[in-house]
């Protein structure tokens, strides 16, 4: 077997490469340093070498449209240039080109297809393919999230659909890589006869891809029902232990069921421990128990694609681990156990969407949950010890602990274990305990629950933990904390009690919604605020106005939280449950600002906003105006077409006037707006209390967060009923550029125009003429 496992590898893929930025992840190194490994441990030497080849437009055509093939076959050409090319990429989500993207995308996609075919051809008893750029985020008409052509769906098709003699007739995919492969799953949506199963962060729809496809409601369409699986993790962290419960909970079961013919694995290693973007913790003896099982399917016909994986050492390792397996080798790496209390409730809720297609997983149990003992925390544990630690019953009396610290424990056992623990027919809900008498709960006069402890310590809980589900132990209102995060963790500081929460997600260069633009020309101050409702009349009494609620001085920016703030002695740091946000493009009109909140899309937009965590409308809105010019830059978005988008000066400028509408909205919800603005760059919930108390010390009230991304600069504009009033705009660095010419101002689409002018004569109460008027006149002259 070992000696007709092949394998697939060329440096002609090194030639797509970022010309723009040396650090990309998506690197020919990915590719050079996995293939050096196997060769230091003489694996490549045991593999039959298979050249690489160009896939041809005709295979291409089973799965991507003619002008998507057409354009990546002429990405190489010299009449395309490089101007042209960077023009184009900027069109596209998470996209570069080069002169060499067309050759190293036709060689990626036709490796798969030569080494999955011969493999189905019996000449190869399975396969590897080193190959980049990745492919499971490409579309039928477009290139997504580093992927230029869907490799692994294109040999899928080919062989389940055009060559019918090789006889195969299911295909089972399975892709591990820790972001959803959007682009296969709407492939096979509707096709019974390629399975598409994906475990992925998911992060209730804002890890990347954005959005509900990746969710384990999405179980494909018509014929194709109940042949789309995903595993959707709700945060970081997910380990060896994780998956290999998935693997023995859903996906064998399905698979062993399905019978497919062949197994094609999508290998995404950004999965693997120290990934920087992935952030999940599967360890090489992972990924080698993993592909040990797939190869008890098909007779062992399975097919390893690259996918992503973007540390260079975690991604060679866990390659090389694949290969030890496929190869037959025996198993020599120890696997972490550090099972997630959240896994369970995971693999529950898949089930649940899968039962009616798959009955076996109905007839099945699930295991009762189990946590190592404090005591064996970083030991490596025998068998023995092992079933010691297994829960006898699952009372309302009884926990789901967080486990502590990883036990390293040989993988047979955990198998073993896993098989021999008690079955828990999720008739119940597991019911966690009070919160001990260490932690102080007190309700204010609205009623909403405040903890107020310098260290939380509830039943099975001690120290630092993860504030949902600390806050979910307690019953306590989610609104209490600011920037409260999935899954992040709470830096416990016992001495002042102070609460810091981040949430996670992905960190890919990619466009925005809206953008923004900064201008070398005036404009004249508007004269029509004679006739508007609802508005300050002058900057004097706007800034009057500002002033009078605080905004020089910051103490205390909620005084509801000020019990809380003595109990804790947090100090002058206090985390304000609701904030006002100030907006002055589109999402003055409500019905458009409410996507962002609830989701969805109004007449004019291209896209579907995913919404907030909390769906909750605003409290309240007003409106105010402000000393910042408006101006509308970028020559197109995703969102609006081509045009620009509104932005505003962050420095203040004497005898300028801008509306802004202000909605009264918790600090998550913040973080979520903003992290839908930006969606290129969001990796956490990053506005808290601390951060308001710089923005008020800053002498210019604006920090930038993300200096390369279009919505990337927050600023303070004071505050109203004691609570802070922020918007974002773009850069410092990207408005000199404004100044510069460097970037370009463009009057803004139509369809962005219209909805702008809705929400000033809508809900301001402007007259057309004087909305359009207004709106002209931030238009900056050539």
């Amino acid at each position: 077997m070992a000696s007709r496992v092949g394998l697939v590898y060329d440096e002609r893929m090194c030639a797509h490469e970022n010309v723009d930025s040396d650090d990309h992840p998506e690197q020919p190194a990915r590719i050079t340093s996995i293939y050096q490994r196997l060769k230091a441990e003489g694996v490549v030497d045991r593999c039959v070498q298979v050249d690489a080849r160009e896939a041809t437009p005709a295979e291409l055509s089973t799965v991507h449209t003619e002008d998507h093939i057409s354009l990546m076959q002429e990405l190489g050409h010299k009449s395309f240039g490089k101007k042209k090319r960077r023009r184009l990429q900027e069109t596209f989500d998470s996209i570069y080109f080069n002169e060499g993207s067309a050759v190293a995308a036709l060689l990626a996609a036709g490796s798969v297809i030569e080494v999955a075919t011969q493999v189905a051809e019996g000449k190869l008893a399975s396969g590897a393919c080193v190959i980049r750029p990745p492919g499971h985020h490409a579309e039928a008409d477009r290139p997504m999230g580093f992927c230029l052509l869907n490799n692994v769906a294109v040999a899928a098709h080919i062989l389940a659909h055009e060559k019918t003699e090789l006889g195969v007739k299911k295909v089972l995919i399975v892709d591990w890589d820790v972001h959803h492969g959007n682009g296969t799953q709407h492939m096979f949506w509707t096709d019974p006869q390629v399975m598409y199963f994906s475990v992925h962060r998911f992060d209730q729809g804002r890890f990347y891809p954005p959005g509900n496809d990746g969710n384990c409601t999405e179980v494909g369409g018509e014929e194709g029902k109940g042949y789309n699986i995903n595993v959707p993790w709700p945060n970081k962290d997910y380990g060896d232990a994780d998956y290999l419960a998935v693997w023995k909970y859903i996906l064998m079961p399905v698979a062993r069921q399905f019978n497919p013919d062949i197994v094609l694995i999508s290998a995404g290693f950004d999965s693997a421990r120290g990934d920087p973007l992935g952030r999940c913790n599967v360890t090489p003896g992972g990924y080698f128990q993993m592909t040990r099982q797939l190869m008890e399917l098909a007779n062992g016909r399975v097919v390893l694609a690259l996918e992503g994986g973007y540390n260079l050492t975690s991604i060679s390792e866990s390659y090389l681990a694949c290969m030890q397996a496929m190869l037959g080798d025996s198993p020599v790496l120890k696997v972490e156990h550090d099972l997630l209390p959240e896994t369970f409730p995971v693999i529950k809720e898949v089930r649940k969407h899968l039962q009616m297609y798959w009955p076996i997983l109905a007839e099945e149990p699930l295991p009762v949950p189990f946590t190592p003992a404090p005591s064996l925390a970083s030991k490596s544990s025998t068998l023995q010890e092992l079933e010691g630690m297994v829960i006898e019953s699952l009372d309302e009396d009884q926990q789901w602990q967080t486990p502590p610290q990883p036990a390293i424990i040989p993988i047979t056992d955990l198998i073993d274990l896993l098989s021999k623990l008690r079955a828990w027919d999720g008739s119940s809900d597991i019911v966690h305990d009070e919160p001990t008498s260490s932690t102080v709960i007190t309700s204010d006069e609205k009623g909403k629950k405040i903890i107020s402890s310098g260290e939380l310590s509830f039943a099975g809980i001690s120290g630092p933990e993860d504030i949902a589900t600390v806050l979910q132990l307690s019953g306590a209102d989610s609104s209490s904390f600011a920037g409260e995060g999935d899954g992040g963790a709470v830096e416990d500081e016992v001495a002042t009690g102070r609460m810091e929460v981040e949430s996670e997600f992905l960190r890919s260069p990619s466009g925005t919604m809206e953008g923004i633009v900064n201008t070398k020309a005036g404009k004249e101050e508007w004269n029509a605020l004679g006739s508007t409702r609802k508005i300050v009349q002058n900057m004097d009494e706007s800034r009057n106005e500002l002033n009078a609620s605080g905004i020089d001085s910051y103490r205390n920016v909620s005084s509801d939280l000020s019990s809380s703030e003595e109990a804790s002695g947090a100090g002058d740091i206090v985390e304000p449950s609701y904030m006002w946000y100030a907006c002055y493009g589109s999402n003055m009109w409500r019905p458009r600002f409410m996507c962002y909140i609830q989701g969805g899309k109004v007449e004019g937009m291209s896209r579907t906003c995913i919404g907030c965590r909390d769906k909750s409308p605003p409290l309240a809105s007003e409106w105010l105006s402000i000393p910042s010019r408006l101006f509308f830059g970028h020559e197109s978005t995703k969102m609006w077409g081509l045009g620009g988008v509104a932005f505003i000066d962050p420095v203040p400028e004497a005898g300028i006037l801008t509306h802004v509408r202000i909605y009264k909205i918790t600090m998550e919800q913040f973080n979520d707006v903003l992290s839908q603005e930006n969606p290129g760059r969001v990796e956490r919930s990053w506005m808290t209390g601390r951060h308001i108390a710089q923005l008020k010390k800053e002498s210019r009230h604006f920090l930038d967060i993300f200096e390369d991304e279009w919505y990337g600069t927050v600023k303070y504009l004071g505050e109203k009923d004691g609570l802070p009033i922020l918007t974002f705009t773009c850069p410092e660095s990207h408005m000199k550029k404004f100044r510069s010419g460097e970037f370009g101002t463009f009057a803004p689409p139509e369809s962005y125009r219209n909805v702008i002018v809705h929400g000033l004569v809508e809900d301001l109460g402007l007259t057309e003429e004087q909305a359009h008027d207004y709106v002209s006149s931030a238009i900056l002259p050539k």
